[in-house]
């Protein structure tokens, strides 16, 4: 199969994911809703999706550390492990930047009954990003369902956010 082919094929199968995993997980957070301080519980989720950051940097950190060529920081090889991580590193950043937005957005616009999108989302994102990791190092073309996983449903909650503004001018 083509490299475009491994992509789209990343692709159908993350967005397959992402529906059933919409439709499973958010009714198993009814409870831990009740009486809840909507943005306080969107920050604890939005932690969470922090999480594949920090263990880029830590894993960054200690391969430049135990490098004897990349300890002073200079640019690695082209595919090596440190270069992988460190395109990792920088594509998560973004990543988690959007959806710890959308995630705390999302905690104090959604009605009460859907509340339990946030900590499907954030932990999704943290299972997105793990398969995004392990995929670069092994098929850098596989890496697509990793990606879809993160910021397909970051781009909805977008949406939804953005629809809610456009209805309430």
């Amino acid at each position: 199969m083509t490299g475009r082919g491994q992509i789209i094929l990343g692709i159908l199968f993350g967005f397959v994911a992402i529906g059933l995993w919409m439709v499973i997980v958010p009714g198993l957070f009814e409870n831990a809703v009740a009486d809840v301080d909507w943005l306080a519980f969107g920050l604890r989720w939005a932690a969470l999706v922090q999480l594949p950051l920090i263990a880029g940097i830590v894993v960054v950190s200690q391969q430049c550390f135990w490098s004897s060529v990349h300890a002073d920081g200079s640019t690695p090889n082209i595919g090596s492990s440190i270069e992988i991580n460190r395109r990792y590193l920088t594509n998560t950043l973004e990543q988690s930047v959007l959806s710890t937005v959308g995630l705390l957005a999302l905690s104090i616009t959604v009605p009460l009954q859907y509340l339990g999108f946030v900590p499907a989302l954030g932990i999704l994102f943290v299972i997105g990003r793990i398969c995004f990791w392990v995929a670069y190092h092994i098929n850098p073309y596989a890496r697509a369902f990793g990606l879809v996983l993160t910021f397909g449903p970051t781009l909805g909650v977008y949406v939804y956010i953005i629809q809610g503004l456009i209805i309430s001018i």
